[in-house]
Order: structure tokens, then C-alpha cells, then sequence
């Protein structure tokens, strides 16, 4: 599918997303902590997120190299943004009514990513909303671009969210 923009020159725009200068990708990527459920519970528990960063399954897969080549995410400061027992600050499996259900650990299921030249990134953090067993993540970046067939342009700071329902 081509991405289009309504009215505009005719010039020639991107075929694909990933043809744009720059890219955000944001929302709930499913990545999990590799480790196993009683460990990291010990380790949410102790707020220990540089132990649990180690084994989280997507900065795994950036430091492999075998998949987004060419994306950045930011550091991670932030408690891990899954599962939380809905309308609760509390993770799934502090309930006792959590039992026999399925159990998921805590993890950095929410991100957002990006890619190209002229973005920078002010913000990583996650949002205090309880609408869902996710936490939103935000982020806050400076992007710099050129209009065509003006003089170039520093656009001011995009604010973007994710959040999981």
C-alpha cells in the first residue's frame, strides 16, 4: 500500500513505510524477559531493572543484529509495563484470584522504536493510566525536516504514545 498525504505538489512520495527518512514504530511488540517467572518476580519485586533488562527479549534481538538493523530505542528507566491487574498498580500475579489463570510475568511488552536521520529523543517513560493489564509508554522527540521546495525546516518536539487495550 502506498502511504499518501492529501494535497501537495506530485512528487515523488515513499512506496513503503520503511522508504520514509524517519520512522517510529510504537505498541505492543510482545517481547518478553527470558528468564524464568519466579526469578523476575523476584527481581520486579527489588526494582532490579538493569538484571532484567539483560534478558528482555527485544534489546536481545538488537544486540544480535539479526532483526531492526538500523533502529534505536531508548533507555529503559522505567518498571516494565505488563501485566498489571486492571485498575490496579499491582502486577497480575499479586492477586490470589490470579491462580489456575494464565500466567504472564512482567515485562517491557509496550515500546517504541524509530529510525532515520534527524530524530532525537528527549522522553522515554511510561504513563499512570489503569484503563488496561498494560502500562502506555511515551516518548518525546525532536524531529528535523525538510519541506520540499522550501527553505529546510527544524520542526518542533512530536510527543507520541502507546497504549494497549
Amino acid at each position: 500500500m502506498r502511504t499518501r498525504f492529501p494535497g501537495g505538489a506530485n512528487q515523488e512520495l515513499p512506496k513503503k513505510i520503511l522508504d520514509h527518512d524517519q520512522v517510529v514504530l510504537l505498541g505492543d511488540l510482545n517481547y518478553r524477559i527470558s528468564l524464568e517467572e519466579a526469578e523476575t518476580r523476584l527481581l520486579v519485586e527489588d526494582k532490579n531493572w538493569s538484571i532484567l533488562l539483560e534478558s528482555d527479549q527485544l534489546l536481545i534481538e538488537f544486540s544480535t543484529g539479526r532483526h531492526f538493523d538500523g533502529w534505536q530505542e531508548g533507555l529503559i528507566t522505567f518498571s516494565p509495563t505488563y501485566k498489571y491487574h486492571p485498575n490496579s498498580d499491582q502486577y497480575y500475579w499479586c492477586f490470589d484470584g490470579a491462580l489456575g489463570k494464565k500466567k504472564r510475568a512482567p515485562a517491557w511488552c509496550d515500546r517504541i522504536l524509530w529510525r532515520g536521520k534527524g530524530l532525537k529523543q528527549i522522553q522515554y517513560d511510561t504513563c499512570n493510566y489503569r484503563l488496561s493489564d498494560h502500562r502506555p509508554v511515551r516518548a518525546v522527540f525532536h524531529a528535523e525536516c525538510v519541506i520540499r521546495g522550501d527553505a529546510d525546516c527544524a520542526c518542533g518536539c512530536i510527543a507520541l504514545s502507546s497504549s494497549s487495550e
